[in-house]
């Protein structure tokens, strides 16, 4: 049997089973992408470089953010400690008129009890002169009268020490006044030129965090550029895919009319419950199930044409049927892989194929029986890891392996 991979002729392929089979190809967008959690480790590595690109890029942006909040908050500050500047300047210089004020009612006072002092002791005692003038007063009226005189000279006397207190004690609190201004302003001028070592800090801050910002941007657009290249590389190599998957499709076809007709002539073939005619090529788990989806990278909707079992790399892979092996090759997205021939099966042609294989056991051309080794997990092609991608072609159709196994 030709090599798979070969151009291969039309002799005898039926021209309306070609234009079904086109409908078929045409409603499966993109079905020879493979398992579309795949694409070429050059992909994924550009894909994960953009990714941690963009979550710098963001992180930075996130920081420059909050940079410029702060500054703007710390200029506020700024503007309400000018403001609050003005106001104690203000307050001071009315707190110092209010002094000067009080300094000269408490000079006027003090002149006053100073021109009583000396009243005092140029005329004597008030109540020292009343006794003497009981004594040296010709008549009653005299003495009340001087008597009079003494206690408005006392009084007046009185008055004036109070006065001098209040204004003293005022003047105390006027000066209170303007220390408290003084200290308002150096308290002002302190936190003034905190907040300007602070915005300082922050326009040093903000600068460098826009200038990582421009550097990320550049790389990120760098890396994105890469991404797109490397996408577009892998699209050219689904669209040969999936010249190359045609061509096998066509000769599967083929082979399913060959295998008919033998069974028609020889007998043979099986027929009954699909369910359990296949055993597991594998005991790993099912990670990715047969169906269709939307890749996470290229974002196109398309078939997962097989199912995925989680292995191990390097183990065992045996075979699910009784078959010959008609071919094994690399494929740039596929790996290494190997096609089993396992015969008619109510009706259609069954041909299994193992993907992403680190090696081969069994050879093109060998008869193998069910359970026997054929190959072993690996992660070749467009792989994220080691796994097993089984495939089974029905007369050249994909279709779900579980309902055969």
């Amino acid at each position: 049997m030709a090599t798979l991979t070969l151009p291969l002729a039309h002799a005898d392929d039926d021209a309306g089973a070609l234009k079904e089979r086109r409908r078929e190809v045409q409603g499966q967008v993109a079905r020879a992408a493979g398992d579309l959690k795949e694409s070429s480790r050059e992909a994924m590595r550009a894909g994960r470089a953009l990714d941690r690109a963009q979550g710098r890029l963001s992180s930075a942006q996130a920081r420059l953010g909050n940079v410029r909040s702060r500054l703007a908050d710390a200029q506020a500050v700024e503007q309400r400690l000018e403001e609050e500047l003005v106001q104690a300047k203000a307050a001071l210089a009315a707190a110092d008129l209010e002094l000067a004020d009080g300094q000269q009612d408490v000079a006027d006072q003090r002149l006053d009890v100073r021109d009583s002092i000396l009243k005092l002791y140029a005329y004597g005692d008030p109540q020292l002169r009343a006794i003497g003038a009981f004594f040296n007063s010709a008549t009653l009226e005299d003495l009340q009268r001087q008597d009079v005189a003494d206690k408005v000279i006392v009084g007046r006397g009185t008055q004036q020490l109070d006065a001098f207190e209040l204004a003293e004690q005022r003047l105390a609190e006027k000066q209170q006044k303007v220390l408290m201004a003084k200290n308002a302003i150096a308290d002002n001028r302190a936190q003034a030129q905190r907040q300007v070592t602070k915005i300082s800090d922050l326009y040093d801050d903000a600068t460098a965090a826009e200038a990582k910002v421009a550097r990320l941007v550049s790389s990120t657009e760098t890396k994105k550029k890469k991404a797109l290249q490397v996408k577009a590389q892998d699209r050219a190599r689904l669209q040969a895919l999936e010249k190359r998957e045609a061509a096998i499709q066509e000769r599967l076809v083929r082979l399913a009319r060959r295998e008919a007709a033998k069974q028609a002539q020889q007998g043979g073939g099986f027929t009954g419950k699909a369910g359990g005619f296949l055993g597991y090529p594998t005991n790993g788990p099912v990670t990715s199930p047969y169906g269709y989806r939307v890749h996470p990278i290229y974002g196109y909707y398309g078939l997962h044409n097989g199912t995925d079992f989680g292995v191990s790399c390097g183990q065992a892979l045996v075979a699910s049927a009784a078959g010959t092996v008609i071919d094994t090759y690399y494929d740039d997205v596929y790996g290494n892989r190997l096609f089993l021939n396992v015969g008619i099966v109510n009706g259609k042609n069954l041909v299994l194929i193992y993907n992403h294989l680190s090696g081969f056991k069994a050879t093109k051309g060998q008869r193998v029986s069910r359970g026997d080794v054929v190959g072993y997990a690996g992660s070749t092609g467009w792989s994220t890891g080691c796994h097993l991608h089984f495939t089974v072609m029905a007369n050249g159709t994909a279709v779900n392996p579980m309902t055969y196994l």
